[in-house]
């Protein structure tokens, strides 16, 4: 996890435009592992969220993967962060290691308060999710 966070700060803490900001929320958005078409569906709506925003996961070998989809390419960017952070960890780690590097970056100064709020209802139902495996 901290060769991820790492990654992220590098990115983001690097002197930017607003504009490059937000291309390269865009971008990691698009790198996202294709989520399953099949998931998409109603009970795998993250409620609260500013635009639709989908969840699914799978439980192998211990750890996790966390999918997303989105058709809003900030939202979609926004929770590709978080999966990137999550996917390939255990469920333990969600508990003991939040997001708190997203509000040390200039990320979330940047964004909607919708679009804040959508982002701690994602990090919350992907706990919801780990929780299931502790």
């Amino acid at each position: 996890m901290k060769k991820k966070l790492a990654a992220i700060e590098k990115i983001f803490t690097k002197e930017r435009t607003e504009r490059e900001l937000y291309k390269e929320i865009i971008s990691f958005g698009e790198r996202a592992t294709p989520f399953p078409e099949s998931e998409i569906k109603k009970e795998n709506l993250v409620k609260g969220c500013q635009s639709e925003l989908y969840l699914t996961h799978r439980f192998e070998d211990g750890k996790l993967e966390f999918f997303i989809q989105s058709e809003a390419l900030i939202s979609k960017g926004l929770a590709a962060l978080l999966v990137y952070l999550y996917t390939s960890e255990t469920p333990k780690i969600l508990f003991t290691n939040p997001p708190v590097i997203l509000k040390t970056l200039p990320i979330l100064g940047k964004i909607s308060m919708h679009r804040q709020t959508g982002i701690s209802n994602l990090f919350n139902e992907m706990r919801s999710i780990a929780a299931k495996y502790i």
